[in-house]
């Protein structure tokens, strides 16, 4: 019609004319439109991305542990640590040497059992999961039942000395990770259980130090091989949490994407974290369509005396249950503390009850809990809070 108009065999309108050409240009001809890719999308992409960064690093640097027995290997949450230390594990294994991999956390070593089940010659085993397995071979010793703080410290390594000197408990290879968190006399049996000319890596964070360790107290190893790529989280991600460190210029995250951006929601009581939770867990489920094994919730707390507790471990219509390394079902998630995470990631992370000057709330134990999140993390705080600037 507006063609006939211009061609002069219908009357012309010329009022009109100019708004219904435009209207035409830019509904027909010219059309604006968006193309928004969904975030499942864009997180399956950085996931992509954070693999390929991290197999590329291991390769880098696994020449390094090939050429060195002994070694210290540095660096910060997301630097690829434990991908490397599996790496040189599974091929000390399959090169037939007796291969022993230690860490701190309960959680990790069940990753690693399961990760390294098909490598022979090779344990996965925490300190004290080690102590507890070998107690029966040591004459007069046993693991208590209920440990009190002390054994945690200083009994463990003692029985576990006491284990390697009755049965003559020797590995070929032995590697550390958390080695932060190692308290200074577990050193000695770990020296004692190394075979002459054994392989001896020590990997540890020194942002992670949650217990206050002294980390010069660490084993006095040669080498010292220094990881400074960040391969694990977005570059926002990567930025907050090491301000919440004190590490902004000890990593590098040029090769990471920017990604989405920290969100921040703070509280002045503590039950006005509900609602906050609630949206957020909505949205990630309801709107963005995450699954329930992409999303784990962290807080301070163990679970027992968590906030959830008080809500009968339900929230946003979603069961809470106590973390594990199964996939969750899709009507329920996953809760850890922040202590219990460490080692582990996950592509979203809601971070909540984080105090203002309080004990449980050290930037140690927060940088812990924000660089644990891949693409999306969520910190719900109380009001003052000093990192959360925007």
């Amino acid at each position: 019609r507006l063609l006939a108009s211009w061609r002069g065999t219908r009357p012309v309108d010329r009022e009109h004319a100019p708004a219904v050409m435009e209207s035409v240009i830019e509904r027909v001809l010219m059309p604006e439109f968006r193309l928004v890719r969904p975030l499942r999308v864009q997180l399956q992409s950085e996931a992509e991305q954070f693999r390929r960064l991290t197999r590329r690093q291991a390769e880098v640097y696994n020449g390094f542990l090939q050429a060195n027995r002994r070694a210290l290997i540095q660096g910060y949450a997301g630097t690829g640590k434990t991908f490397l230390a599996l790496r040189r594990a599974a091929e000390l294994g399959r090169s037939g040497k007796r291969t022993l991999f230690l860490c701190f956390n309960r959680i990790l070593a069940e990753h690693l059992a399961d990760e390294l089940a098909e490598v022979p010659n090779v344990e996965a085993f925490t300190f004290h999961g080690l102590a507890d397995a070998w107690a029966s071979r040591a004459p007069g010793w046993t693991f208590p039942d209920e440990p009190d703080q002390t054994f945690w410290d200083h009994g463990a390594a003692e029985l576990l000395l006491a284990a390697i000197e009755a049965a003559n408990i020797r590995y070929d290879a032995v590697l550390v990770d958390e080695a932060q968190d190692f308290r200074e006399s577990w050193w000695v049996p770990i020296e004692a259980m190394l075979a002459p000319e054994a392989h001896l890596y020590v990997f540890y964070d020194p942002g992670q130090n949650v217990y206050s360790t002294d980390l010069d107290a660490l084993i006095d190893l040669p080498t010292t091989v220094p990881l400074r790529a960040n391969c694990r989280s977005t570059r926002r991600i990567h930025r907050f949490a090491a301000r919440v460190a004190g590490s902004e210029d000890a990593v590098s995250a040029e090769h990471v994407g920017e990604g989405k951006a920290v969100e921040l929601f703070a509280f002045d009581e503590r039950e006005e974290q509900i609602p906050i939770l609630e949206k957020t867990l909505r949205t990630l489920k309801q709107e963005h369509g995450l699954s329930s094994s992409e999303i784990v919730l962290l807080s301070p707390r163990n679970y027992h005396r968590s906030l959830l507790a008080e809500c009968d471990y339900r929230i946003a219509g979603y069961t809470v249950e106590p973390y594990a390394l199964d996939a969750p079902p899709e009507d329920a998630l996953y809760y850890e503390s922040v202590y219990g995470f460490k080692g582990m990631e996950a592509p979203a992370v809601v971070l909540f009850d984080v105090l203002r000057d309080h004990v449980a709330s050290s930037d140690a134990a927060l940088y812990v809990g924000c660089s644990r999140a891949q693409s999306l993390l969520y910190v719900v705080h109380e009001e003052g809070w000093p990192h959360a600037r925007s």
